[in-house]
């Protein structure tokens, strides 16, 4: 099983990984044929897909968080931070 480090302890090497990695998924584009105004980033689709989650629409109107607050939690986190 993967651990994931407080990021209060990470080594200054780690930080640095880590802030390069997100900096490579944001300057990630994986529409680079769309107008400027469509492109989307790598980063910013982990954001919507954790938007869409906590948010699903339901029939009848209202919606439901898949993602928080169920018994999906754990096992939705670990692999969505896995990713």
């Amino acid at each position: 099983m993967r651990i994931r480090k407080n990021a209060l302890y990470l080594t200054n090497t780690e930080r640095d990984n880590f802030l390069r990695a997100v900096l490579t998924l944001k300057n990630t584009v994986v529409n680079p044929a769309a107008p400027a105004d469509q492109r989307i980033n790598i980063y910013d689709q982990f954001v919507a897909l954790h938007r869409y989650v906590v948010s699903i629409n339901i029939p009848g109107g209202g919606t439901v968080n898949v993602g928080h607050s169920n018994a999906g939690f754990c096992s939705w986190h670990r692999y969505y931070i896995l990713r």
